[in-house]
């Protein structure tokens, strides 16, 4: 088996974009496709959030 460099580099680097990438968005893994897929930022995915920090805040803050 004969080893190329530039094989070698080309994968590094896609992996480092790879990595790049995943990093700054949010991904779950699809068991159904086999896939990572992003995950979708919904509104009422954010207002339940925000509804449960605030929440949490009113619970636990101390007077």
């Amino acid at each position: 088996m004969k080893f190329d460099l530039r094989l070698l580099f080309d994968l590094l680097v896609r992996t480092e974009h790879v990595y790049e990438v995943m990093s700054t968005s949010k991904f779950h893994y699809n068991p159904k496709t086999l896939r990572y897929e992003r995950v979708k930022i919904s509104v009422f995915n954010v207002l339940m959030t925000a509804i449960g920090y605030l929440t949490f805040g009113v619970i636990f803050s101390s007077d």
